[in-house]
């Protein structure tokens, strides 16, 4: 999941396409994709929405699927309409023999930007709940001078570096860039299943779904074990 809150947002976009491009960077770094002759597939759902100032419809929400010659797979969702921040990639890693042996979670900027966090846990042990190997958090405010600018400055570094011919292993090459612009613009050629509309007119009555949350929201205070009122009959 990787996605943020920009309904009615003022500021110019090509839609939510350009925030998929940071996983799907990040997932081919760190499997060591670097062409696109490892690309087998790509599949993509793709909602859009005038969720921007001006009422252009924009993709908002995107589903995707990349499928890669090397065994890799990456799934996911990306939108520019949820209520929050969400920067986060989940790593199924298998061994040579193909068995799932880790599931490596990976959380940025949260609840702050730069604050990161980095959990490995072991599925050897089969069904039982998974083993903790390794975690990791960012280093807390006071051993940080330049906590919320530090993944800025470190890439300024790698660009003067690189500028200076020292070179930068951290710096993407073209081959890269170029491999992830084709997978976008492969995703984006994918079906657009809806378009709806954030309009700024009057508001319609609320409906029923909105009574349904409050008294969801009433037993998950109470802890009620209790089926809630009017019944859901087959409507669902």
């Amino acid at each position: 999941m990787w996605s943020k809150y920009r309904v009615k947002d003022a500021r110019p976009t090509v839609g939510v396409t350009s925030e998929i491009t940071h996983p799907v960077d990040l997932a081919c770094y760190i499997a060591g994709v670097s062409t696109a002759a490892t690309l087998r597939s790509t599949s993509s759902i793709i909602c859009e929405s005038d969720f921007v100032q001006g009422g252009m419809q924009r993709p908002e929400t995107m589903l995707a699927c990349v499928d890669f010659a090397d065994g890799m797979v990456l799934t996911g969702i990306s939108s520019y309409i949820r209520s929050e921040r969400c920067r986060t990639m989940e790593f199924v890693l298998s061994d040579a023999t193909s068995n799932v042996t880790e599931i490596a979670v990976l959380r940025l900027d949260s609840p702050k930007w730069d604050d990161d966090y980095l959990t490995v846990f072991s599925t050897v042990s089969g069904a039982s709940p998974l083993d903790l190997m390794l975690s990791h958090v960012t280093p807390p405010n006071k051993n940080r001078p330049r906590r919320q600018i530090d993944k800025i400055c470190r890439f300024l570094e790698d660009v003067i570096s690189s500028i200076k011919g020292a070179g930068s292993p951290g710096l993407p090459n073209k081959s890269q860039a170029l491999l992830v612009q084709d997978i976008v613009r492969r995703l984006e050629d994918g079906h657009t299943v809806s378009r709806k509309m954030f309009s700024d007119e009057a508001p319609v009555p609320r409906s029923d779904g909105l009574i349904r949350l409050k008294e969801l929201a009433v037993l998950m205070k109470s802890g009620a074990s209790e089926e809630m009122r009017n019944d859901w009959n087959d409507q669902y």
